[in-house]
């Protein structure tokens, strides 16, 4: 989607109506969905996307014409009401109602199905920027989301709350597939074992890259993965992950190695691209193979989440800057990584795009300036370029605070 999509601001109704979609974004200045109101085991009845269409009817357009941009007006609060009388009985449709029902009175909200657009392509960011104009949001606001959009597409958001269905990266075809991290298909090597875009020692489940191959898969599960999930050893004790074979790790003080912990993060920003052309990343993916970095590597920037975003679980940001207009005065790109208290951003390195290596602070003035919003809070520079084993001291203060989602 680009910002052109937006001038007409409405699809027809019988997309809807003929399609029978189950699973629609509902997106607010305050929040994002993904919901989903069926599935091809349990349909809803016909009669449901009919009141859908008519909830989201608007009087002053083309009867058959539903704007992606709604209003939470009086009179769309009592269709919504009625909505609910009709169909309350439909467990279905619970989480439906109930997201709507957070969305504040006279606040604009955006409101597709799914498969109208991608959700891991730029919208959620250029939904915000028109979002914050009609709700006549601070200016700095939509000026923080304009710098962002102006200079990344946020390729893919992966939240392990939100996302109730398994979701595979890469071709579906396994005869068709070639591997993303050696580059080679069958009968070279197999497909036959289901490869974790993120590791499952992270409480994974449901997140799968088709185009790792089973002899990578191994090596990377042997190698650098046990680093990072090592890292995060204590975390992932506390919160009670549940890993392979469903269980909690001790809470041990195993050893790690930096610099392997920093290939695991690149190696899941390769599994989660959702595109196929990864000649830009041959130097990243040989590093993350075991070749010596060829100069040093980025800092790796952490924060301590506010209690009320820390989530037991992983969530996964990705951006990247488009070919047609590169600054190359801020990375190419970059993957932000929650988990428990603490979120990391981490630069993806050895990008022919990029005139820095960003292994000093100061190479980064000119990204915080684009990811203003980030400069709320304070970031701790970190160096992950060792390749010796560490093994953290027991001497920490942890404060976990996870609210439930009551919706």
């Amino acid at each position: 989607m680009n910002n052109t999509d937006f001038i007409i601001k409405c699809y027809h109704a019988d997309h809807i109506r003929k399609k029978q979609p189950n699973q629609f974004y509902i997106l607010t200045n305050d929040f994002n969905e993904t919901v989903d109101i069926g599935n091809a085991k349990q349909p809803i009845p016909t009669i449901v996307y009919d009141s859908i269409i008519d909830l989201f009817q608007h009087s002053e357009i083309n009867h058959e014409h539903i704007l992606y941009f709604q209003n939470c007006s009086n009179k769309f609060i009592e269709k919504l009401n009625q909505f609910t009388t009709n169909f309350n009985n439909l467990y279905q449709l619970r989480t439906f109602i109930n997201v709507l029902k957070k969305i504040k009175v006279n606040d604009y909200f955006f409101f597709s199905p799914a498969d109208k657009y991608p959700l891991d392509l730029n919208l959620p960011h250029i939904v915000a920027r028109e979002l914050c104009k009609l709700n006549n949001a601070d200016k700095k606001y939509f000026e923080t989301y304009k710098t962002i959009t102006d200079n990344y597409i946020h390729l893919w958001t992966y939240d392990n709350e939100s996302s109730t269905k398994t979701i595979k990266t890469g071709n579906p075809v396994k005869q068709n597939r070639t591997c993303r991290f050696c580059g080679k298909r069958e009968p070279e090597t197999t497909f036959s074992h289901a490869s974790h875009a993120i590791s499952e020692g992270f409480g994974n489940k449901r997140l799968f890259c088709n185009e790792e191959c089973d002899i990578c898969n191994n090596k990377f599960g042997k190698t650098i993965e046990p680093s990072l999930l090592n890292y995060f050893n204590i975390e992932r004790s506390f919160i009670g992950v549940k890993g392979k074979k469903n269980k909690t790790p001790n809470i041990n003080l195993n050893y790690y190695r930096p610099h392997d912990c920093y290939r695991s993060m690149a190696k899941f920003f390769i599994s989660l691209l959702p595109i196929d052309n990864f000649i830009i990343f041959y130097y990243t993916i040989k590093w993350i193979n075991g070749s010596e970095a060829p100069h040093p590597l980025p800092i790796i920037w952490r924060t301590l989440e506010p209690p009320q975003y820390q989530k037991p679980f992983p969530k996964v940001s990705l951006f990247i800057q488009p070919d047609m207009q590169l600054n190359k005065n801020i990375p190419h790109s970059l993957i932000d990584f929650s988990f428990g208290p603490y979120r990391y951003l981490c630069t993806i390195p050895f990008i022919p795009h990029d005139n820095k290596d960003y292994s000093n602070a100061d190479d980064f003035d000119d990204f915080w300036q684009v990811f203003d919003i980030y400069n709320a809070v304070k970031w701790d520079a970190l160096d992950w370029s060792s390749e010796q084993k560490i093994k953290d001291q027991l001497n920490i203060k942890i404060n976990f605070h996870f609210q439930k989602n009551k919706s």
